[in-house]
């Protein structure tokens, strides 16, 4: 009877290491891609959603290649410096599964030619991307023009660029939640497109040249889904312009720093439930002025231009030169 019932129990056990096992293997994401065959493109690694400076698994895009992409994290591809000198050895292949697009060339020559336009060209070979990177980059409104019908991209980096704003139409058709234009050349006719982005959260539009002016905040203060919204380092943001962004009731962080913004400005936005309020040094050294900023927003922490953060990329990009 004894033998009976531990058969039992290792069968019962048994089953249910391979159910589990079975599930396991379900769940497991693995994708796995066709590179060229005799020269990498590139690189592909992971990158954490907790941790997006790091770089996981990271391996050369050539060849048959294959990652299983845990929860929480993207995958990642890399264009390499071929990729801007032939850019058609992207023509008809197609990397479904990459989450991440990074492509960050550009050009020193004269001519006025994009390095990265070329490539961006063939982003319908990448379908399912979330994020597109190109930062740094001399991508110009042509080349990120290409992302329409990219029907999963929320994300685009386009920090110092080459852009004059014509591509916010073509953004449109994106379900665009995140978008970084700082330190661009945008005028405030082309603003007007972003009113069109229903999804847009977070917005990144400082340090423009020239600096947004009361004109190109009527249009800002459209989107009103904002949640973030930055405008540090635009001169012209002033006490005058600033009250049309009181309407933004979403709004739970504003970069203000190294504006003309004072007190009399922010006494305008009263009102916004504001939980990160970035603020002119001057402002916070002064304990009454900063007095009134708190009885305005009760909830916020303050901060000003005191100790600016540098990202990654920029110290990578200007990192000393290894020997």
């Amino acid at each position: 009877m004894r033998i009976r019932i531990t058969c039992l129990v290792v069968f019962l056990f048994a089953i249910l290491f391979a159910q589990i096992g079975f599930a396991d293997t379900a769940s497991t994401d693995k994708r796995t891609f066709q590179f060229p065959e005799d020269v990498s493109i590139g690189a592909v690694y992971l990158i954490p959603l907790n941790d997006r400076d790091a770089k996981l698994q990271a391996t050369s895009a050539k060849g048959q290649v294959t990652l299983v992409v845990p929860p929480r994290h993207w995958l990642a591809f890399v264009g390499g410096p071929i990729l801007c000198r032939k850019p058609n050895l992207l023509e008809g292949r197609n990397f479904k599964g990459i989450d991440y697009l990074k492509l960050n060339y550009h050009s020193f020559e004269d001519d006025g030619k994009s390095l990265t336009d070329p490539v961006l060209r063939h982003l319908k070979s990448f379908e399912d991307i979330q994020v597109l990177n190109v930062r740094h980059s001399d991508a110009t409104d042509a080349g990120l023009s290409n992302v329409k019908g990219l029907s999963k991209l929320t994300q685009i980096d386009a920090f110092q660029c080459a852009l004059r704003g014509q591509c916010l139409a073509a953004f449109e058709s994106v379900p665009l939640e995140n978008l970084d234009i700082s330190s661009n050349i945008v005028s405030a006719q082309e603003l007007k497109g972003l009113s069109k982005l229903k999804k847009l959260k977070y917005l990144n539009i400082a340090a423009m040249n020239p600096s947004i002016d009361a004109q190109g905040l009527q249009e800002i203060a459209k989107c009103q889904h904002l949640i973030y919204l930055y405008l540090t380092g635009d001169k012209r943001v002033d006490d005058a312009s600033v009250g049309c962004l009181s309407c933004l009731s979403q709004l739970k962080r504003l970069g203000l720093t190294d504006t003309s913004v004072t007190v009399s400005g922010f006494r305008k936005l009263k009102g916004l439930k504001l939980e990160h309020l970035g603020i002119n040094s001057s402002i916070k050294n002064d304990q009454g002025e900063l007095a009134t900023l708190k009885t305005l927003f009760p909830k916020c922490r303050f901060l000003s231009s005191s100790a600016p953060t540098i990202s990654t990329d920029d110290r990578h990009l200007f990192a000393p030169m290894q020997h």
